[in-house]
């Protein structure tokens, strides 16, 4: 797995690709989106640890970023490509589900992606990519030079679940401890210049973004 890892890490470098939002960390459930569609590892926790930190392992010896997704594990979420999703209990993902992500960041995976989903005993009714306490939970487990991206805001989970716009869900994302909000199909330039109005107004807390852009800065430099 760690040499499959690696020689795509080879070819996307080779592509000027340095950055690559891979493995999939979450469970295999079965009956699962994620199992039907072939996107998860192994079920056992602990043996799912070790394959996806195997290919992250991989890709970054190629000097490629590995992105482990989708914290805090999605394998038993609905699909919220498609419509809201919810976690188990906090106590029980603690006990399995973040199991193979405490691998991955111990063995220097960079950066990670985090769900939608919405996390009873945690986020209450908030997604997981706009709660203060998940952001928080996660910066515990990761460490402090990881970085944390969403996932796409331009899933239905936020759109149409949140009725929020990809700015909107971004800006709330940035606010609640994202380092990086991945927003599709939207102008860069409006995107920026609303969340450079949100740090001047306070509305993101102006050293939590220096802290993130530091943060971000210092992954871009590590794989250039």
């Amino acid at each position: 797995t760690e040499a499959l890892g690696r020689g795509l890490g080879k070819k996307l470098k080779h592509l000027g690709v340095n950055s690559d939002l891979a493995p999939v960390a979450d469970l295999l459930y079965k009956g699962s989106w994620t199992a039907r569609d072939g996107r998860a590892f192994k079920s056992n926790p602990k043996l799912n640890g070790k394959y996806v930190s195997a290919f992250a392992n991989g890709l970054q010896q190629a000097g490629v970023s590995a992105t482990i997704k989708h914290w805090p594990g999605g394998g038993a979420v609905a699909d919220t490509h498609v419509g809201a999703g919810r976690t188990p209990a906090w106590s029980k993902m603690k006990a399995r589900d973040l199991v193979p992500f405490g691998t991955a960041f111990k063995s220097g995976t960079a950066s990670v992606m985090v769900s939608h989903a919405r996390i009873p005993g945690l986020t209450g009714k908030l997604p997981a990519t706009q709660s203060t306490k998940a952001y928080s939970a996660l910066r515990q487990q990761s460490g402090n030079n990881v970085v944390i991206m969403t996932d796409s805001l331009a899933m239905a989970a936020v759109t149409r679940s949140m009725r929020q716009s990809q700015i909107q869900a971004a800006i709330r994302a940035l606010r609640s401890g994202a380092d990086l909000a991945l927003i599709q199909g939207s102008s860069p330039k409006t995107a920026i210049s609303k969340i450079a109005q949100a740090i001047a107004s306070g509305k993101i807390n102006r050293s939590a973004a220096v802290a993130s852009a530091k943060r971000v800065l210092a992954w871009q430099l590590k794989f250039r």
